[in-house]
């Protein structure tokens, strides 16, 4: 089955150490990066008491649905003001949801 809780980690560290130079046009998105983010926009916009493709076996540890949404925001945050500032619609209502 799709771990999600060390995939958000990994995706919020490599956004957040991903150095954004003064100058330099954002780079984009990679395939990769916008397959995440398809995944993250439809967990985030499934109906509310609807968990499929969320970890909940534990909702004690870290793979408590909060700490797996919270990564989420974090990377998709991180995404857009590294990667694609001037589009900001899809990442700010996924965050909000």
């Amino acid at each position: 089955m799709f771990r999600l809780a060390p995939l958000l980690v990994t995706l919020v560290i490599f956004v957040a150490v991903t150095p954004a130079r003064a100058g330099t046009p954002p780079r984009g998105l990679s395939d990769a990066e916008l397959g995440h983010l398809r995944q993250f926009v439809k967990l985030a916009f499934q109906e509310l008491d609807d968990w499929h493709g969320w970890e909940g076996a534990d909702q004690r540890g870290m793979e408590a649905y909060r700490y797996q949404a919270a990564f989420m925001a974090y990377t998709l945050a991180l995404q857009q003001y590294h990667s694609v500032p001037a589009y900001r619609e899809l990442h700010q209502r996924t965050i909000a949801r």
